[in-house]
């Protein structure tokens, strides 16, 4: 079941990077999509869950 979800995971995240380029493919849902299902254990996905809660923490900085 791991590796299915790995696949799922990384192909949402492989979408969502085409849909960034393509006007078609709505890219960062896709991209959000994958790393919400590869979760935050996966290596490779750590580095953006940090990236995203510092952009995260600046928006809410600007709002108030």
């Amino acid at each position: 079941m791991t590796r299915l979800r790995e696949a799922t995971g990384f192909a949402l995240l492989i979408a969502g990077l085409l849909g960034v380029l393509l006007p078609i493919i709505p890219g960062v849902p896709l991209l959000l999509a994958g790393v919400a299902i590869l979760g935050s254990n996966h290596p490779r996905v750590q580095p953006w869950i940090k990236r995203i809660e510092q952009w995260r923490s600046q928006l809410r900085r600007k709002n108030t």
